[in-house]
């Protein structure tokens, strides 16, 4: 029997390109809330959601794994946080997009060296294709009803897509 309230569970699912930091992340608030003792590395292979022997030995996530995270800190309300840790390569896109059906929030993890990948950006367009409402704002933390704002990076992108269609228009 859970000691949390349904109102104070949560569930979001991190996404982002393969070997961008999202188990890394999900370690590091494992530790950070005392979830876990030693902080896990995944060149050590010693990481809670990466636990399979293929996982170890590839050292990428294979399957979706959940982790949990609690905070029980004495002047908040505890509230208990199941954080899905998605695959990031595109062998194993039906993990993450089976997570995103799953989770009313998503977190796209981004490595700063690299920029916006391939997967990061196939997995922003799914939240807003299914019917799953409040996932479509990508860990913006804001409600379905306040409006969000666009990232530059989707403006060009929608910009570009609207060229496309005039000058496809045109040629008919």
């Amino acid at each position: 029997m859970s000691n949390y309230l349904t109102e104070n569970l949560r569930t979001v699912a991190l996404v982002g390109h393969g070997s961008c930091g999202k188990t890394s992340l999900i370690e590091a608030m494992l530790y950070r809330t005392g979830m876990i003792s030693e902080l896990g590395s995944i060149e050590r292979g010693n990481t809670m959601c990466d636990n399979d022997a293929l996982e170890k030995q590839v050292q990428h996530s294979i399957r979706l794994a959940v982790a949990h995270v609690d905070t029980a800190l004495p002047d908040l309300t505890p509230v208990r946080i199941h954080v899905l840790d998605t695959p990031g390569y595109p062998d194993y896109i039906g993990q993450d997009m089976s997570a995103l059906d799953a989770v009313k929030s998503v977190c796209a993890v981004i490595d700063a060296t690299k920029g916006v990948e391939l997967l990061t950006r196939r997995t922003r367009r799914r939240p807003r294709t299914a019917a799953s409402g409040p996932a479509g704002s990508l860990g913006s933390g804001r409600s379905p009803d306040q409006p969000s704002r666009q990232q530059p990076l989707h403006r060009h992108r929608l910009l570009r897509q609207g060229r496309r269609r005039s000058r496809h228009s045109q040629r008919r």
